[in-house]
């Protein structure tokens, strides 16, 4: 989350004066804890990570869900909840090389006015 690219698309970075602003959904909705996606509580992200980082703990949240701004936000959807999901293997085999995000988004209808 302190990168500079997913500080510039959540509004908190201007990049050669221009900026952008998206709802990053775990911040509207996760649980409160870091929501990391990459650990090296998974075989190949431990092992990534002793290759690539020399990290024996290393944990980062590398996946995100990004909803458009503040003018269609919350006006036309809200992210009711957000999870990380595919953390745990099944049989023994893990689904992917990382962990997903999950976000439930309640979709809103605008009201016309005749």
């Amino acid at each position: 989350p302190d990168a500079s690219s997913i500080r510039f698309l959540t509004g908190l970075q201007s990049l050669n004066g221009r900026s952008t602003h998206f709802v990053d959904a775990w911040r509207a909705a996760g649980n409160r804890s870091p929501g990391y996606t990459h650990t090296c509580d998974h075989p190949l992200g431990a092992r990534i990570a002793a290759e690539n980082f020399r990290e024996v703990d290393h944990r980062r949240r590398l996946d995100y869900i990004l909803l458009g701004g503040p003018v269609q936000y919350p006006k036309y959807a809200q992210v009711t909840a957000c999870r990380v999901i595919l953390d745990e293997p099944v049989d023994g085999i893990w689904a992917t090389g990382h962990y997903g995000v999950l976000a439930d988004i309640a979709t809103i209808q605008p009201t016309i006015v005749s």
